[in-house]
């Protein structure tokens, strides 16, 4: 048998085996396959040293094509007539090799999570999607929260990666007749989006979930469109810049309409990552934001990610609801299990240059290298070619759009398993079984670093985030040297010439206008400085434009009050939207040119020291590698995180990541509004908080009847069969499809009545209780309801029974503790 000719078979192996990861692997070193006879490539014996590393056997290979220098490059050994296997033993002791095998090895980096709870959907939900149960109680309790926000409120939800937070943006885009703008970061991840919904959503219709991007094809922009004017759409992706630019008027004639009825901001830490470097966009979305809040005041707009960090969230919060009120978050923050963090500390940069193109070899793939600077990227992999790579790619913010979409569908379709790329590369990749990030630079903050190494492994399974380092003597130290923290910081920040340039240029030649009794000015984004030597407009000019008023709007000298895009067609340079934004003039010191400079000053050696703070952090932790943990690092930047750590310079054996069994909210979710109960609940309970119901030979009509009027189900008991077909048996059927329940059972009743946090925004309102015929949980049940009626104001109950029973312990049956009325099913008055 050939060797293709095996590797087929162990395709078809795992293949039977429903092992996509084991499938994957043969298919990504069967795109590396020699072809006419020819000898293989770099390409070749990488992807292959992945194959064995899985396989954890070894395999024949034609003997001309394995020489004693490529067993020595790529690690491989041979065990006689059985072939060639890996070693794990590394001449550079600097790499984990127990890491490395277990990565290799694709082993589950989390323990089995054993907490009990039911986790059951709502009907809404169930008929939406088909799902019978939420993914986990993080999904149950944002999805709680997300449905029952009040309108004209903003919520910031932060759920861990895998938690399937998707599924907020899908349900309420169907919670009520009306269009949802969801804004993502790039049009591949809006495409997938739009592949991911219409594939959850059992409900949805023919051109109801659709994606705007600028140079879609003309039959789509028309389908779109005509969804658009006949109301029939209910989901739309699009990117940061349709919704400021060319899709803005069209959104704002819906929210006039009363048709635009939520706001999703995905990836929303982006807003200020990418909105204070390369696409200051972002940050303008809260103007637009706002503008349609005041035409549509029930407008509720959610902002989603999988990280927050404490001065983001601060600053979000001042975005989007600077009064602090109308503000809600709901926060399961948790800290990836699956990177096991190796640093490779260089002597040189030649020490680190090698090691670099060792580490290409020799890690798991599928495989990104992360650098600064397209430049980098480039002669990086110019080098690699040079050391016999023929398939390596980059993709970097230089990338055209049609490289982009090339490279991502390979990357997806398992025909390139290696890349060398900036920051650009990720967001909106959804790639899950990436094992090796390796960075060859030192990110710009722990944020920065965390976003990137959290690429890898977003299958559960452990994957390596392994950083080479120059820490030398020499000019190219990654800490001292001219990328090291001073230098990197200088070049972040705008220096004071140009910032006043940029000012100057576009006050100079502003428009007057006025807003409530006050001037406002509106600056062209398109102005190119009398400093700059070139003077055709371009993208650049137009970004650095925007960054300077962002800047002066952080430093409360301006504030933008709304921004119109401008018609870019005839400036030949520019390929992005441009606009007019109207400011605000808020200290008059824009307006002396003396005061400007030196005031301006003070603004740039502000921000140069904010730069360096940041990274100060990550080299700070760099110079004590081996002494620090990396989880210490990541949980001082999100505070409201656990420490999780499975491997690090500091605990060198792979550990099982073992998660937390409590509450998954990291704070308070306040009751954000009064449930009052519904007139037929209210006449139940005459006055009191609580009422009890027996129901002897219509037990699940009567919960029916009653559920329509509650806002919560509580599964008290077991009910001795699966309770997602006892509720499709006996209460769905009574019910409509968009009834929305939230449905527990007692542990999560528990937890969040009893959990350490006020959950009073979840136990506000009306809960019907259901037990089945026996008087096991009683005495549990009557404490914990007796408990929520001390301590939360808003909770009400309805008990539904069989019949009335003695509570064991009491000496007194169930009808003698409950403080409201007692019905019979007879006589009930609904």
């Amino acid at each position: 048998m050939s060797f293709l000719e095996y590797l087929h078979s162990r395709q078809d192996f795992y293949r039977n085996k429903n092992d996509r990861y084991g499938e994957a692997v043969c298919e990504r070193l069967m795109a590396r396959f020699p072809v006419d006879n020819c000898s293989p490539t770099a390409d070749f014996y990488a992807s292959f040293r992945s194959f064995l590393g899985y396989e954890q056997q070894p395999a024949v290979l034609p003997e001309k094509w394995v020489s004693e220098e490529v067993c020595h490059r790529f690690g491989l050994v041979s065990y006689g007539k059985d072939g060639w296997g890996i070693s794990n033993q590394y001449k550079d002791e600097r790499l984990n090799a127990a890491f490395v095998d277990c990565v290799f090895q694709h082993l589950k980096a989390s323990a089995e999570d054993n907490q009990e709870f039911c986790l059951l959907t709502s009907p809404d939900i169930r008929y939406l999607t088909g799902y019978k149960a939420y993914n986990g109680l993080s999904q149950q309790l944002a999805m709680e929260a997300a449905l029952t926000m009040q309108e004209g409120d903003t919520g910031l939800f932060c759920l861990p990666t895998g938690s399937g937070k998707s599924l907020i943006t899908q349900a309420i885009a169907y919670q009520k007749p009306g269009l949802t703008i969801a804004v993502v970061p790039t049009v591949s991840l809006a495409l997938d989006q739009v592949r991911s919904a219409y594939s959850a959503l059992q409900a949805a219709g023919e051109d109801e979930i659709l994606c705007y991007y600028s140079d879609m094809p003309d039959e789509e922009f028309s389908r779109l469109y005509g969804s658009l004017m006949e109301q029939r759409a209910r989901l739309i992706f699009l990117s940061p810049e349709s919704m400021l630019g060319s899709f803005y008027q069209d959104i704002r004639n819906a929210a006039e309409d009363g048709y635009l009825q939520n706001i999703v901001v995905d990836e929303a830490h982006m807003l200020l990552e990418w909105g204070a470097s390369f696409r200051p966009d972002y940050q303008l979305l809260k103007t637009n934001q706002k503008a349609l809040r005041e035409i549509s005041s029930s407008l509720r707009t959610y902002l989603l990610s999988a990280t927050f960090d404490h001065e983001e969230t601060d600053l979000l919060r001042d975005m989007f609801a600077p009064d602090g009120e109308h503000w809600l978050e709901v926060r399961c923050d948790a800290l990836r299990a699956e990177p096991l963090f190796n640093v490779i500390r260089c002597e040189d940069g030649e020490d680190k240059k090698k090691s670099v193109q060792r580490l290409c070899d020799l890690l798991p793939r599928p495989l990104i290298v992360y650098v600064r600077r397209p430049c980098e990227a480039e002669c990086l992999a110019e080098s690699l070619r040079e050391n016999g790579y023929r398939y390596v790619r980059t993709f970097t913010g230089d990338t055209t759009g049609k490289e982009r979409s090339s490279i991502i569908n390979d990357w997806q379709e398992n025909r390139l398993d290696f890349l060398v790329a900036t920051s650009a590369f990720g967001m909106g990749v959804d790639k899950n079984d990436i094992r090796t990030v390796l960075h060859a630079y030192v990110p710009e903050s722990p944020n920065a670093y965390y976003q990137e190494v959290g690429r890898g492994g977003r299958d559960g399974n452990y994957c390596l985030a392994v950083m080479c380092v120059n820490l030398g003597n020499d000019e190219d130290n990654d800490l001292t040297g001219k990328d090291g923290a001073a230098g990197f910081a200088e070049g972040k920040a705008i220096t004071v010439e140009h910032l006043c340039g940029r000012w100057l240029t576009m006050f100079g030649k502003a428009k007057k206008g006025e807003t409530e009794g006050d001037v406002i000015y509106g600056l062209n984004t398109l102005l190119v400085p009398a400093y700059a030597q070139n003077k055709t407009t371009n993208d650049l000019h137009v970004q650095w434009n925007i960054r300077t008023l962002l800047l002066l709007e952080r430093q409360r000298l301006l504030r933008i009050e709304h921004v119109e895009p401008l018609d870019v067609h005839r400036f030949s340079l520019v390929r992005r939207t441009a606009y007019r934004i109207w400011v605000r003039i808020l200290d008059s010191c824009l307006l002396n040119l003396q005061v400007t400079t030196a005031e301006l000053e003070n603004i740039r050696e502000q921000e140069v020291l904010y730069h360096k703070n940041k990274y100060q952090k990550m080299a700070t932790t760099l110079a004590r590698i081996g002494k620090r943990c990396w989880s210490d690092l990541f949980t001082a930047t999100y505070d409201m995180a656990d420490a999780c750590c499975t491997g690090c310079d500091k605990h060198r054996q792979v550990r099982k990541y073992y998660p937390n069994q409590g509450l998954p909210l990291r704070q308070n979710v306040l009751a954000q509004r009064e449930y009052l109960p519904k007139d037929t609940v209210a006449n139940l309970l005459q006055g009191q908080r609580e009422a009890l119901i027996t129901a002897p030979k219509h037990y699940w009509e009567t919960a029916a009847r009653l559920a329509k009027n509650c806002r919560a189900l509580v599964l008290m008991d077991d009910f001795r069969t699966s309770l997602g077909d006892l509720l499709s048996d006996t209460l769905w059927p009574l019910m409509k499809a968009n009834n929305h329940l939230f449905i527990l059972d007692r542990n999560e009743l528990r937890l969040l009545a009893e959990g350490g946090l006020d959950c009073s925004g979840y136990l506000s309102g009306c809960f019907l209780i259901l037990y089945n015929n026996t008087a096991e949980n009683l005495p549990q049940a009557l404490l914990m309801t007796r408990n929520l009626l001390q301590r939360v104001p808003g909770w009400r109950a309805l008990h539904l029974l069989y019949a009335d029973c003695l509570v064991p312990g009491t000496g007194r049956r169930l009808t003698e503790h409950i403080t409201g009325p007692v019905y019979d099913e007879k006589a009930l008055p609904i």
